[in-house]
């Protein structure tokens, strides 16, 4: 199976890797009461956010002031996945951060939306054809890709990234805590 990225980045003067800055990520440790308590690890591998004992994670939540470790990350995810095998301008013997790209390599499919963009919306499914499938493909292509992307998804490995979690709020359900991908 062929690997395949979905995605729309605003066009940006510079390269993610001209810019980019390691980001302090450290573990919060959810006790059984639901009490979150930040740890002194600090993540440094993709392994360590996408697996815990060798189990893949089902979700992941990467919290953070805005605009300043999130939304780079992801960018810089989708850039490092996207280039499998070339090393990133940034990795350096002095900070080898993030340079298991093994691990990511074994996402066939990786798929970004904004949820500021979707605020109407609480399926990351819907939200995906109409940030991506809708602008990228001709009308005549839609239907077939949206069959095609269902069928990856239950059978791939794949990663959505929600971004903006913080700014979505759903006007059609106010219990609902985040969008459902059905």
């Amino acid at each position: 199976m062929p690997r395949l990225a979905l995605y729309l980045f605003h066009t940006l003067d510079k390269q993610i890797t001209d810019m980019y800055a390691t980001p302090k990520i450290q573990r919060i440790q959810i006790e059984k009461a639901g009490k979150r308590v930040k740890t002194d690890e600090q993540v440094l591998t993709y392994k360590e956010i996408f697996y815990t004992d060798d189990n893949s994670n089902q979700r992941i939540y990467i919290q953070g002031e805005p605009g300043r470790v999130k939304s780079p990350f992801s960018v810089k995810l989708f850039h490092d996945w996207c280039n499998e095998n070339q090393p990133s301008l940034t990795s350096s013997t002095n900070n080898p951060a993030f340079e298991d790209w093994l691990t990511i390599q074994k996402l066939k499919l990786l798929i970004f939306i904004s949820l500021r963009d979707s605020m109407e919306q609480t399926d990351v499914t819907e939200m995906i054809k109409k940030q991506l499938i809708d602008k990228l493909f001709s009308e005549d292509e839609r239907a077939d890709v949206y069959k095609l992307l269902l069928q990856i998804r239950n059978i791939e490995s794949c990663l959505v990234v929600r971004e903006g979690l913080d700014e979505w709020v759903s006007y059609i359900n106010s219990y609902l805590a985040e969008p459902s991908m059905a």
